[in-house]
């Protein structure tokens, strides 16, 4: 008598175990396409060892793969970190730039205020309201912001910096500035080099448009 069909309902779970199947015995030919879906494939059971470098080729990859922090498609890559790296997200602040005035570098790279200061500056380079800048880089990285203030007919400064609520000593291109230039919009960049826990290098300039 002959056998009648084998299918998978037909074998208990834990029946057929890899030291019983010879390594060849079983070929994509012989698998339909919908067999074998991640729900069937326990995480730690496929390996590079148990593949083979040629068995994976761009054929066999659907066109679009996706991660939750990483998307390729078609050659392209698409990543929300790679593009806050190309495209920098500015804050205009309508009103005027007087006294201490935070920099969150986690939301802004530049932060511009467009009314005439009243006073002169203090800017705090921080990660956030509850996250300090030493918290967000690592030692040897760095970081660069510009701030802008406009002037009216007085002329105001960025006149401190601080990190994290602490005072730091730029060193300015051409020297620190102790004045401004008033009816213009002033940019200050700070590129921040973080050396090692709360120690810093900050390296300043300061560029008047009128």
């Amino acid at each position: 008598m002959p056998l009648s069909r084998i299918n998978a309902n037909s074998i208990a779970d834990g029946t057929v175990v890899a030291a019983e199947i010879a390594n060849d015995a079983i070929t994509s030919d012989k698998i339909l396409n919908s067999a074998v879906t991640s729900a069937k494939i326990a995480d730690a059971n496929i390996t590079t060892a148990k593949i083979a470098d040629a068995n994976i080729t761009s054929a066999k990859l659907a066109s679009s793969i996706e991660t939750p922090n990483i998307t390729i498609t078609g050659g392209s890559i698409s990543n929300a970190v790679l593009q806050n790296r190309t495209r920098e997200n500015v804050t205009v602040n309508t009103g005027n730039a007087n006294g201490n005035v935070n920099f969150d570098v986690s939301t802004q790279q530049v932060l511009i205020f467009t009314a005439n200061s009243s006073a002169n500056v203090t800017l705090n380079i921080r990660g956030n309201s509850t996250v300090a800048l030493n918290d967000v880089l690592a030692s040897n990285q760095a970081i660069s912001i510009a701030f802008a203030m406009t002037n009216g007919p007085t002329a105001r400064i960025v006149s401190a910096v601080q990190i994290d609520g602490v005072g730091v000593t730029p060193r300015y291109q051409g020297g620190t500035p102790t004045s401004g230039t008033a009816n213009v919009t002033t940019f200050y960049t700070f590129n921040t080099i973080k050396t090692a826990a709360n120690t810093y290098l900050v390296f300043g300039s300061q560029t008047a448009f009128e």
